[in-house]
């Protein structure tokens, strides 16, 4: 979800807010057309890299 800099409430936040999971590396890939109390969900991705050298994908 994305509050727009606006507050969260507590029962919305348990799926994220958006700008939780750009801290974390991940980016904004499309908008869902999912709404909760009218603010957009984001489909978010973040590049794992490394780990088909190491042998854990694929």
């Amino acid at each position: 979800m994305d509050p727009e800099g606006k507050r969260l409430n507590t029962s919305l936040a348990f799926v994220g807010a958006a700008s939780m999971f750009e801290r974390a590396g991940f980016e904004r890939m499309a908008e869902t057309s999912a709404r909760r109390a009218g603010l957009t969900r984001w489909l978010m991705r973040r590049e794992l890299h490394g780990l088909e050298a190491s042998g854990r994908l694929g």
